[in-house]
């Protein structure tokens, strides 16, 4: 178990699942039912934020790899739309 998970932020938090359930372990090893409770529902809410976030990243990953490389002028207007276009038909 990391020994500085006290010191981890919402930030990075998700890269700590593993650590995490070590520590709600040790919550309930050591007699703190409820702790480990509310590491468990953090454990949770990181997990569901991931499967949200991955279902938002998958549906923008075109029309934002479109917006960059235009924008570093490697793509034109033309395929931006495109990939806007297909972003937006997913929406429906």
């Amino acid at each position: 178990m990391n020994d500085g998970l006290y010191l981890v932020n919402a930030y990075d938090v998700s890269s700590q699942k593993e650590d995490l359930a070590k520590m709600r372990d040790a919550l309930i090893e050591n007699g703190a039912p409820d702790a480990a409770a509310e590491t468990a529902d953090l454990l949770a809410t990181i997990r569901q934020f991931e499967v949200i976030a991955g279902v938002h990243i998958d549906r923008l990953r075109g029309v934002w790899k479109e917006t960059e490389m235009w924008r570093r002028c490697k793509s034109s207007r033309e395929d931006f739309e495109k990939a806007l276009a297909k972003y937006r038909q997913g929406m429906k």
